[in-house]
C-alpha cells in the first residue's frame, strides 16, 4: 500500500459547507511529483470526467451512477405516471434513497442540487472510510474538491433555466414517442 503522508495532511480541509480552496488544475500541482504517475493520471482523469482504470473511482462512479438511475426513475415516474425507460435500481441503499427523494422532492432547483452534493458526498465519504493516507483518501479528496467546484459555478437563475429545460426536452421526447406509436 503506497501512503500519501505528507501530500494528504498539507491540503486544506474540505467541508460541504465550504467553498473549493483551489481548482482541480491547482491541485494536480500541488500532488505532482508526490505521487507516481499512474496515479496521477488516474486522480486527473477523474476531475475531468475521463473513464477511468483504478477500482477506487469505479466504485464511486458506480454508486454515483445508481444514484443517478434514482432520481431519472422517480423523475420519470413523476413526468409521465409510470416508468418507460428507467426504473429504480435494485442496489441503492436507504440513506441514498432517501437523500434522492429529498433532492427529487425539493422545487427549488439550487436546494436540489445542494442535496445531490450531500448524497454524492455521503458516497465518497464512505468510500474514504477506514482510508488513511492511501490512494483511495486522494481520489475521495479529488472528488470532494469536484463536487465543490461544482457548487461554485451553479446559481439559482442559471439553475432555474436549465431545470426548465431539461423537462421540456423530456416532455418533447415523450410526445414524439406517443405520436410514433399512435402511427
Amino acid at each position: 500500500m503506497k501512503g500519501y503522508y505528507y501530500i494528504l495532511p498539507s491540503l486544506p480541509f474540505l467541508s460541504i459547507d465550504g467553498e473549493a480552496p483551489f481548482s482541480s488544475e491547482v491541485f494536480l500541482q500541488k500532488i505532482s511529483g508526490f505521487v507516481p504517475d499512474k496515479d496521477f493520471e488516474s486522480i486527473r482523469r477523474l476531475l475531468f470526467d475521463e473513464p477511468v482504470d483504478c477500482k477506487e473511482a469505479r466504485e464511486y462512479l458506480s454508486r454515483k451512477k445508481t444514484i443517478d438511475s434514482l432520481l431519472l426513475s422517480k423523475r420519470e415516474r413523476k413526468l409521465f405516471g409510470r416508468n418507460i425507460r428507467y426504473s429504480e435500481p435494485a442496489d441503492a441503499d436507504g440513506q441514498d434513497v432517501m437523500l434522492a427523494e429529498k433532492a427529487f422532492a425539493d422545487a427549488n432547483p439550487l436546494s436540489a442540487e445542494r442535496s445531490l452534493l450531500e448524497l454524492y458526498w455521503n458516497c465518497a465519504e464512505r468510500m474514504g472510510f477506514m482510508h488513511g493516507f492511501d490512494f483511495t483518501s486522494l481520489c475521495v479528496y479529488a472528488i470532494k474538491l469536484k463536487l465543490l467546484s461544482r457548487m461554485r459555478h451553479f446559481d439559482r437563475k442559471r439553475g432555474s433555466e436549465e431545470f426548465d429545460r431539461i423537462f421540456s426536452s423530456l416532455r418533447v421526447a415523450h410526445d414524439d414517442s406517443d405520436a410514433a406509436k399512435e402511427r
